[in-house]
């Protein structure tokens, strides 16, 4: 009788520690933003959001940065504003840098309503792990009428 196999068991343990490190990112930026960190079902404009992201990866729209491809599983992230773009932890804050100074930045990433950058909120969901692959950490920003139809249509 075998034992598992040691590349399916590494696999597997790896995208287990990729995990643990994308949820120690989520905690560490709700914390240094003050915010809550949502833990329950994602809200009806979260899913739209969701299922944007799984449309464009299946339809195979989505590049990733090199730095992804580097190591073993490692989170990765999707900024709603840049959808076509997979990116590493690195790269994606310091892709997010670059956008502050830009539309993105007031931008709701659902309904693509103009406003004031304190009136958006930023939303972020984590994706779990599959086996072999990282967990995806998708952020986005709201505005105020979004946030609040996410919100009111979750506590149904």
């Amino acid at each position: 009788m075998t034992g598992p196999d040691p590349a399916v068991t590494a696999r597997h343990d790896q995208a287990a520690a990729a995990d643990q490190h994308a949820r120690e990112i989520i905690g560490s930026a709700a914390a240094a933003a003050g915010g809550i960190r949502h833990s329950g079902p994602p809200g009806p404009v979260e899913r739209v959001i969701i299922r944007r992201l799984l449309d464009l990866g299946t339809a195979k729209q989505i590049t990733v940065c090199q730095h992804l491809a580097e190591a073993g599983p490692q989170p990765e992230f999707w900024q709603a504003w840049d959808p076509f773009k997979m990116r590493c932890q690195d790269c994606a804050a310091s892709a997010w840098q670059a956008a502050k100074h830009t539309t993105a930045a007031v931008t709701c990433d659902h309904c693509s309503t103009r406003t004031s950058i304190e009136q958006l909120a930023e939303g972020v969901i984590q994706m779990p792990p599959v086996p072999g692959h990282a967990p995806v950490i998708l952020g986005f920003r709201l505005c105020a009428d979004c946030q609040a139809a996410n919100q009111q249509d979750s506590a149904r």
